[in-house]
């Protein structure tokens, strides 16, 4: 895997494992600045390829972060050499990302006081 760094390596093996084995929900926790964004744009570029999954939900918690992941999509380079958005659609409008295939991101609405 082309841009991955040897820990991020070992989270996708974790995730395709977990996967493999039926799990269909779990937690990647990692430090700030190593890189979940692009790790969780690679995962789900290799969970679509492999047919692992057909849609996908990714939330994010503020604007910022909405803002980061779109970057990321649209900046992650594919292993045939095409942007993600090339392979996939893939959307992004003020409150939801819309595909008609693959993935949804959705962007709440910011909340300064927390309910």
């Amino acid at each position: 895997m082309e841009g991955i760094r040897p820990y991020q390596e070992r989270a996708i093996k974790a995730i395709e494992d977990a996967v493999a084995k039926g799990k269909r929900s779990m937690l990647i926790a990692m430090a700030t600045g190593t890189g979940k964004t692009f790790l969780t744009v690679s995962q789900i570029y290799r969970l679509l390829q492999s047919k692992a999954a057909r849609r996908i939900l990714f939330l994010v918690d503020r604007r910022a972060l909405a803002a980061q992941a779109v970057r990321e999509f649209a900046a992650f380079e594919t292993p045939l050499k095409n942007k993600f958005n090339q392979e996939y659609e893939f959307t992004a409008s003020d409150s939801t990302v819309k595909t008609s295939k693959t993935t949804s991101l959705l962007i709440p609405r910011y909340c300064p006081t927390p309910i």
